[in-house]
Order: C-alpha cells, then sequence, then structure tokens
C-alpha cells in the first residue's frame, strides 16, 4: 500500500529531505499504531525515540548526518491517506486506479442496461475508447488443454 500527504507542499518538502521509499516504509510501519499519532519522519533518534524511527535522507544529505544534525518532521495521521495499487489478479476500480502499462485488460463496463465485460486496449494518454469503464483486471493466460498421455506407452 502507498500513501500520500494530502498538503503538496508539506509533501515537497518532506521528499526533497528523506528518501521516498523510506518515508513510505515509515508511514506504513506507523499509520496503524496507536501509538503513533503523530507520524514522525526524523532523520535520527537522539530524542528518546525507538531507533527504528530513522529514515534515511537523500543522499546529498546523508553526510550532514555525522555533524550531529537533526531533521525531524510530524505528521498527522489524518493528512496522510492511503493510495490503493493496481492489482494484477483483482478487479481494478476505474478511474481511481489506471492501467500500470499499455496492453489489452479485460474490462467490466456499466451501461444502462446490463452490464458487460470486453477486451480493451489502455492507451496510456487517451485512456479506454470506451467511457463507461467502472473496472478492469489483467487478462488471464490462455487455455491451454493438458497432453494426455497413453496409458500404454
Amino acid at each position: 500500500m502507498k500513501f500520500r500527504i494530502k498538503d503538496e507542499q508539506l509533501e515537497k518538502l518532506v521528499y526533497s529531505i528523506f528518501d521516498e521509499e523510506d518515508v513510505q516504509r515509515q508511514i506504513a510501519k506507523q499509520i496503524d499504531e496507536e501509538d503513533f499519532d503523530p507520524i514522525i519522519i526524523c532523520s535520527s533518534t537522539d530524542f528518546n525515540e525507538p531507533d527504528d524511527l530513522a529514515t534515511k535522507v537523500k543522499s546529498e544529505y546523508e553526510d550532514l548526518e555525522n555533524k550531529r544534525c537533526e531533521v525531524s518532521i510530524f505528521i498527522n495521521v489524518d493528512e496522510i491517506e492511503k493510495i490503493r495499487e493496481f492489482d494484477p489478479n483483482g478487479w481494478n476500480p476505474y478511474p481511481e486506479i489506471t492501467p500500470p502499462e499499455q496492453k489489452r485488460y479485460l474490462v467490466f463496463t456499466e451501461y444502462e442496461g446490463p452490464h458487460r465485460m470486453n477486451i480493451l486496449y489502455w492507451v496510456d494518454l487517451i485512456g479506454w475508447k470506451d467511457e463507461h469503464v467502472i473496472a478492469f483486471r489483467e487478462l488471464p493466460e490462455p487455455y491451454e488443454p493438458e497432453e494426455e498421455q497413453c496409458p500404454f506407452s
């Protein structure tokens, strides 16, 4: 699961200092814990917090850690939202989630009449040609019958 900081300026600030992947790891670790509100993103843990709360800073700031500098940002839990990610094995609601690559997908469409499933090609800059798509998923592997072996061979 990925997370987004709702305030764009705060998100820019956090990712200008800290490694994005490590920030995501820290948020995931703290978000469901009752003890962590606000979420703590910090470059070191010299202020009596557990050692595993240290978040990697971007490579251009790594040598600051040797100079006893510390950066800490506290973010209220309600300022962070979960972002759903593409699930290749399940239905993905569209447009909340968009396909990760240009190719054909099994799509579920909603019209005034009955729902339908189709196979449509996703194009990144254009999207679906059918504006009635409400969900999509990866195409399953094509069926290949098992070869039967002769019992006397």
